[in-house]
């Protein structure tokens, strides 16, 4: 392809589909952006590569960006067959019959890529500082009243940032900013909102209005706190036998239970046997062919995750860790990763490495686009000495991390759990939701031996706990 020719021309304006633009005095050759976007559309080495080296705010012409943008959520899916539709279906603004084109005209991956790579770096990093620093400079030395010590830092900036112009920018770009939140805004309106965990009851109100918002959203985090006996497992279980009857591929982590007890409460939730009959061996011959074919289908639909380090040589830092975690999701391509328990996999249980962990697993989560349901207890402790059994944000183990991270709390109350009564109500209370009313207490018939909800109902808090001393206190994690 020819520097020539309508792919190859210089741009002076950058407009984006959503209505930004923005104006450069800088004249910006697209021949390296080009180059690279080809490169990553033909060869999947070679976009894994770049993916981990480029962003989308280093294109500057306006149909190269979402084109990137899409590219990374390919890699990210672990998709390795690319085609222009496929991208457009995953960013709206892609230009199909563009990269149609870029696919044709550049089929090969050029040997000089990395100089390729520099040269995008540098032109992306000066457009920065001619939109920036040396945009306030020419402002001010055409300004008589200038004062003369702000055009002297002015200078000193422009300096400043071109000897560092091959550096990131830790400054986002505006128009790629709105237009990922336009994206994301359209993207509500057309219906995708929220995304249910597949509990009637839990996910709607009776009107059929959202209570959870926004749900198993990808990139988003679930807690579920409890403490020991008090369903968390199961109820983690059921949910994520929910996200697969929506197609949504889960990677489980069960570090509690065993992977293969998992997937037996899996296929008996699934299949309605009572675990009681499966514990004891008094299934009949037709039940257990039945649990082993049900068994072979979920293992090829939910991926069980072996403990990151138990049968390796144990990392020195948690980062080894979680860099173990973050590669497994993106080996599978995981819609939804559990951990139960996520803190055993941690070989730094120190509040501040907790927190810093804890804050990477958000990150790990964004980058992903991968939804975590982390499971975590309760101070036990903390909760016999309180009359009202509940669980509180205050009662979760740990740092306050804990709380500020999630984007949903779940609680689990199992009243029988502590007193002699009936197992036959499980409360859920909605500790936080980050875009949804809260707090929320939703009681449930349960029955624990087939792990059956019905009969969902709100329950006003202060309600619930009557008699069982302050209301407020398990909301609020005051005694």
């Amino acid at each position: 392809m020819k520097r020539s020719e309508s792919l190859g021309k210089r741009q002076e304006t950058r407009v984006y589909a959503n209505g930004g633009v923005r104006r450069t005095a800088r004249k910006h050759d697209v021949f390296n952006e080009r180059v690279l976007i080809a490169a990553a559309l033909v060869s999947v080495k070679c976009r894994t590569h770049l993916v981990d080296t480029l962003d989308s705010v280093s294109f500057i012409y306006d149909k190269h960006a979402p084109i990137w943008a899409a590219l990374v959520e390919v890699k990210r899916r672990g998709i390795v067959d690319v085609d222009p539709a496929m991208l457009r279906a995953i960013d709206p603004d892609v230009d199909d019959e563009y990269v149609t084109r870029l696919i044709a005209e550049r089929p090969e991956v050029p040997a000089n890529l990395d100089l390729h790579v520099s040269a995008l770096r540098w032109d992306s990093a000066c457009a920065r500082v001619v939109e920036g620093p040396l945009e306030a400079l020419n402002k001010a030395l055409s300004d008589p009243s200038a004062d003369p010590m702000r055009v002297k830092s002015l200078a000193r900036q422009v300096s400043t940032a071109v000897e560092s112009a091959s550096k990131s920018s830790s400054v986002l770009d505006a128009s790629e900013v709105v237009r990922q939140q336009v994206n994301d805004l359209d993207q509500r309106r057309s219906g995708i909102a929220c995304y249910p965990y597949g509990i009637e009851g839990l996910d709607k109100k009776p009107d059929g209005d959202w209570r959870i918002v926004p749900g198993v959203k990808p990139g988003k985090i679930t807690l579920v706190t409890a403490v020991s006996g008090s369903c968390k497992s199961t109820w983690t279980a059921l949910l994520v036998l929910n996200q697969v009857k929506l197609g949504r591929c889960v990677l489980y982590g069960s570090w509690e239970m065993s992977a293969g007890e998992t997937l037996e409460l899996l296929a008996a939730i699934d299949l309605g046997l009572s675990r009681h009959r499966i514990a004891t061996g008094q299934l009949t011959t037709t039940e257990s062919l039945l649990l082993k074919q049900k068994l072979s289908e979920l293992s090829q639909l939910v991926r069980m995750w072996r403990f990151p380090w138990r049968h390796d040589a144990r990392p020195r830092y948690n980062d080894e860790v979680l860099d173990r975690i973050h590669a497994g999701i993106v080996e599978v391509g995981a819609d939804v990763a559990v951990f139960d328990l996520w803190r055993r996999c941690l070989v730094d249980r120190r509040i501040d490495e907790e927190e810093a962990a804890l804050e990477r697993m958000q990150q790990i989560a964004e980058q992903t686009k991968c939804h975590q349901i982390i499971c975590h207890q309760q101070r036990l402790k903390d909760l016999e000495l309180r009359k009202d059994k509940r669980p509180t944000r205050e009662g979760i183990k740990g740092t306050s991390v804990w709380v500020d991270v999630p984007d949903t709390i779940f609680g689990l109350h199992l009243p029988s759990l502590w007193k002699n009564i009936p197992a036959d109500t499980l409360e859920i209370d909605v500790l936080k939701q980050r875009y949804g009313r809260w707090p929320i207490a939703i009681e449930f018939d349960w029955d624990g031996d087939t792990v059956k909800l019905s009969n969902a109902r709100e329950v006003d808090y202060n309600e619930a706990a009557a008699g069982d001393g302050d209301a407020l206190s398990r909301w609020v994690g005051v005694d």
